[in-house]
């Protein structure tokens, strides 16, 4: 069974004529109709396609150019896991999400090698249709021809650090000890100890953790991989030859400044991707320190003649700067969606210039412009500081207050 609606220009490239296409897969065909309903007024912006199971979805995906696919977790015969590893493989530029009420430490850390993200169900449409929209602009990240020139010239992307692979390897076994993922990790003292501090923080629950395995628990598995990530990437980036403008120390305290702070910013439930895209707001910086530098040289010298930020002088260079840099690499390590578009949209404008309680991407934007006043801001170099209007001035006053009053923008 399969559906399709047709309609507006396709928002990935605009040279066609056809929309984004999205797959959802559900055994169940009432669940498959409710999602018809409750899209419909979507049907101008994307084209729709439903498949009964894991099997007619594959064949879809072999006939059709499918760009986003949501799949529940628990079909008869091949699992939401299963398909999302073939289709991983398969068709490796798709975007794969898992949309199920099934929401078990276990399935969830089962999902976290082959899904972008999970969103839990029943989904209301408001919800659902902003993570269509992520999963958009997730997809450009890794289909944007100025992204793939970039990347072409650094000879090669760096793999992802050896821990996090084998951490990744370990949680796919299904039901992992806690004592295992703790020794694992235990194996690398820096990662331990970041571990640690994070579980003793208020955004953990302020209590006492003195152990591996009671943070371990604290903090759950998926946000521990993509912090492991966080730490290898940082070790892995080092410059090679000296840039003028250019310091990964204070960058990395200043990524780290930011995290803090865009994790108090950020509304219930979306803390620690506000922090996890706080912590990578750099890596696209490291990674063309490491693997451009010729680049990023000629990139520091435009903003310090012109007097603009070094984002700006990237874009009117390249076309491109390294926050976009920064994102294509986490898409491509298969990092959720939320986490590479906070790191990829990190210097563009907030959306919201509310007070508090903001989605994860504009917690990290509004945390950038709050990190930048600290003292350790004059440091860091002009062309690092974003240059804020009168309106987002304002409100750069209410987050810095909100931040001053939770003592998180201490250093």
């Amino acid at each position: 069974m399969t559906d399709e609606v047709s309609a507006a220009p396709r928002q990935l490239d605009p040279a066609t004529d056809c929309p984004p296409a999205v797959l959802f897969v559900d055994d169940e065909n009432e669940v498959l109709n409710g999602l018809r309903g409750a899209l419909r007024r979507l049907r101008n912006t994307y084209s729709f396609h439903f498949a009964c199971g894991a099997e007619e979805a594959l064949a879809i995906l072999d006939r059709a150019a499918i760009d986003v696919v949501v799949t529940d977790m628990r079909m008869p015969g091949m699992n939401g896991v299963e398909l999302l590893a073939q289709i991983k493989t398969r068709h490796p530029g798709v975007v794969r999400y898992v949309l199920s009420g099934e929401a078990q430490q276990e399935l969830v850390v089962r999902a976290v090698p082959v899904a972008h993200r999970w969103l839990t169900k029943p989904c209301d449409r408001e919800d659902l249709t902003a993570a269509l929209g992520e999963a958009v602009r997730f997809r450009a990240l890794l289909a944007d021809p100025a992204l793939k020139r970039a990347v072409s010239s650094t000879g090669t992307l760096p793999s992802p650090p050896r821990l996090y692979g084998e951490l990744l390897e370990l949680l796919s076994n299904g039901e992992v000890p806690v004592a295992d993922v703790a020794d694992l990790v235990g194996t690398d003292p820096a990662i331990s100890a970041k571990l640690l501090q994070w579980a003793n923080s208020a955004f953990s629950g302020g209590q006492r953790c003195d152990d591996l395995r009671t943070a371990v628990v604290r903090i759950g598995f998926s946000t521990i991989s993509q912090m492991v990530l966080v730490a290898g990437v940082f070790r892995q980036l080092e410059p090679r030859e000296a840039i003028p403008g250019f310091d990964a120390d204070l960058l990395g305290h200043h990524a780290g400044l930011i995290s803090t702070i865009a994790g108090e910013l950020a509304r219930p439930g979306e803390s620690s991707s506000a922090r996890l895209g706080g912590l990578f707001s750099e890596v696209g910086l490291l990674l063309e320190a490491t693997c451009l530098p010729d680049r990023l040289g000629e990139a520091y010298e435009l903003a310090t003649r012109a007097d603009i930020t070094l984002v700006e002088a990237e874009r009117q260079r390249f076309g491109l700067a390294y926050p976009d840099l920064g994102g294509h690499l986490l898409s491509v390590w298969g990092l959720p969606t939320g986490v590479a578009l906070a790191a990829a949209e990190a210097h563009e404008q907030p959306c919201q210039l509310d007070r508090s309680h903001l989605p994860a991407p504009d917690a990290v934007r509004a945390a950038r412009l709050v990190a930048q006043r600290l003292p350790h801001s004059k440091r860091i170099g002009r062309a690092h500081l974003d240059r804020p209007d009168d309106e987002l001035k304002t409100a750069v006053d209410g987050w810095t207050q909100t931040v001053i009053s939770s003592g998180s923008g201490h250093e």
